[in-house]
């Protein structure tokens, strides 16, 4: 029987339940993280902490004065052990309390975390066929709130109808002006004349985790990188695309438009994040106890 976390404590999965009135069920009002966890650890949860902040602020959510880091270290922790998981992905969930119609009449916020097993162990480069699409049927604002991760998932979620229906690996996502915001689960980079490129946040797409990360990374390791708007003219120039999330890691795009692609900067970086992952998995084990 799986274990989830919802009020400040530990309950068996089967045991929870929300009421049709429930402002999550009915207006899609809140936000959520999806974490990996290597080795019994959540990977990068300082990111993931600070985004959620970021995305309760935005929204309008009163944040309660215990939400520490610690305390979310401390409790994903114990959810990870309750399960018994290994390697994973956990998912914290805020909603927004009481009721309401689209004004709310509390500000204040409902905690669910929940994990499962994954048989992916660390990062690595796929080499299998990656075939790149473009979805263009809805598109990203170019506003704030296109950064955070929200239960309101419709442009995504058709995204990745599109995907199946068309048989793509993934999905290219438009912002309103159409340049590229991100993809249907991940971001993009791209390379262009041994130029990295990867879009800024202001172009409508989620600030990713994985994305910080390398971000960071290229700085630390003097590697160039553009964060500059990526055209539908730059995708098909590109030598080399690949794609991003914090789950799956890199995934390097084999083709685009019958155009095949290179993963060198891919195969790099992915070095790079080896190492970043065994030391963030070190720094985190320290907190268990």
């Amino acid at each position: 029987m799986a274990t989830i976390f919802t009020n400040n404590k530990l309950i068996n999965a089967a045991d929870y339940s929300v009421t049709y009135n429930h402002r999550a069920f009915k207006y899609g009002d809140g936000v959520f993280e999806t974490i990996k966890v290597n080795k019994g650890v959540p990977l990068f949860l300082k990111h993931h902490y600070s985004r959620l902040v970021l995305a309760l602020n935005f929204f309008e959510f009163e944040i309660p004065e215990f939400w520490s880091y610690s305390f979310f270290v401390r409790h994903c922790l114990d959810l990870i052990k309750a399960n018994n998981i290994v390697y994973g992905n956990l998912r914290i969930q805020v909603s927004r309390l009481g009721g309401g119609k689209y004004l709310p009449t509390s500000y204040g916020c409902d905690l669910l975390m929940e994990v499962a097993s994954t048989e992916q162990t660390t990062y690595h480069i796929d080499l299998k066929p990656n075939k790149l699409g473009l979805f263009t049927k809805m598109s990203k604002a170019l506003e704030n709130a296109s950064n955070y991760k929200t239960l309101n998932s419709n442009v995504y979620i058709q995204a990745a109808i599109y995907k199946a229906q068309q048989q793509f690996n993934e999905v290219i996502v438009l912002n309103q002006q159409g340049r590229v915001a991100d993809a249907s689960a991940s971001n993009v980079f791209i390379v262009v004349n041994n130029l990295l490129i990867v879009p800024p946040s202001s172009e409508g797409g989620i600030d990713g985790i994985l994305r910080r990360v390398l971000v960071k990374l290229c700085k630390q390791h003097k590697i160039d990188l553009q964060v500059a708007p990526v055209t539908q003219i730059d995708l098909k120039d590109a030598s080399e695309i690949f794609v991003t999330n914090v789950i799956k890691g890199i995934q390097p795009v084999t083709e685009f438009e019958g155009k095949l692609l290179n993963n060198n900067q891919a195969e790099k970086l992915n070095v790079l994040l080896q190492d970043k992952e065994q030391q963030e998995v070190e720094h985190l084990r320290k907190f268990i106890y």
